[in-house]
Parts: structure tokens; C-alpha cells; sequence
């Protein structure tokens, strides 16, 4: 079963862009959506570069969250929860 979940878990497809999983990804829910999180540069637009991706509910129904480390935090009085890979 481990195996299995860990060949899923390589890559996340967002739209029409593949994400390939890396150490140090994670998922973020602030309170009203599900953000793919990571250390690298996920896109461009302009001059302005993103390392965060909302993650459309029918992409997170497909991610097993209940097989993931979860992590609650609180930052600037807002309670955050985050899932990492």
C-alpha cells in the first residue's frame, strides 16, 4: 500500500501543468482554500513569479490527506493546517 501511495504522490496535476513533487512540498489550507506549496518557482506571470497554486477540490479529492503528516499552526491570529508529502 505504501508503495502505491508514494508512486501517486510524484507528481500533482494542477490544470494543464504537471507538478513534480519534491522534499519540502506541501499542501496549505488558510481557511478558504487549499493551496500546492513549494520552495521552487512554480510559475510565472510578468515580472512577478508564484510558489503557490490553489488546488481545485476536484484535484484535492484524488490526494489521500489522511496518509499525510498534518500540521496546525497559528500565524498573524490566523489558524492555518498544512499537509506535507
Amino acid at each position: 500500500m505504501k508503495n502505491k501511495m508514494e508512486e501517486s504522490l510524484k507528481n500533482i496535476r494542477i490544470g494543464r501543468q504537471v507538478y513534480e513533487i519534491m522534499d519540502g512540498d506541501y499542501i496549505l489550507f488558510n481557511g478558504s482554500s487549499h493551496q500546492f506549496c513549494s520552495n521552487r518557482i512554480l510559475y510565472r506571470k510578468g515580472f512577478d513569479s508564484y510558489t503557490s497554486v490553489t488546488i481545485p477540490e476536484s484535484v484535492l479529492k484524488k490526494i489521500p490527506l489522511d496518509k499525510m503528516k498534518k500540521v496546525e499552526y497559528e500565524n498573524y491570529g490566523m489558524k492555518l493546517t498544512k499537509w506535507c508529502f
